[in-house]
Parts: C-alpha cells; structure tokens; sequence
C-alpha cells in the first residue's frame, strides 16, 4: 500500500487475519495471516488517520 503522508504508528484489528510491516514512510506490506475480514489503519505523528481500509483474506488452493 502506498499512502500519501508519512504513517508514525499502524494498527491491525485482527492479527490472525493479516500483518503489516512499513516498507518506508509513506509505504506499507500487508501479509495474510489467516482467512477472515480486518481493518488496518495508518496514523501520522498526531494520532490522524491517513488511511484506513478494510482486508479481506481467502484461503489459498495452493498446494491443495
């Protein structure tokens, strides 16, 4: 995910559905963990949202 302002602190609802990493300032990985639904959320130095998006992780049917 690229973000348009630099993000301090990121927040993740359900760990067992997806894991963020920063990249850099203003870029984010996100790792599917588990199946299910979450919401991760990106906040600057303020405690200002400046993303927020809703994650949905399927099984994979690789290797299945």
């Amino acid at each position: 995910m690229s973000l348009r302002d630099a993000v301090a602190n990121v927040f993740v609802a359900d760990p067992k559905v997806a894991e963020v990493r920063p990249a850099s300032a203003t870029t984010l990985f996100v790792f599917g963990v588990g199946p299910g639904q979450t919401t991760v959320a990106a906040m600057d130095a303020n405690g200002q949202v400046v993303a927020q998006y809703d994650v949905t992780v399927q099984p994979s049917g690789f290797g299945a």
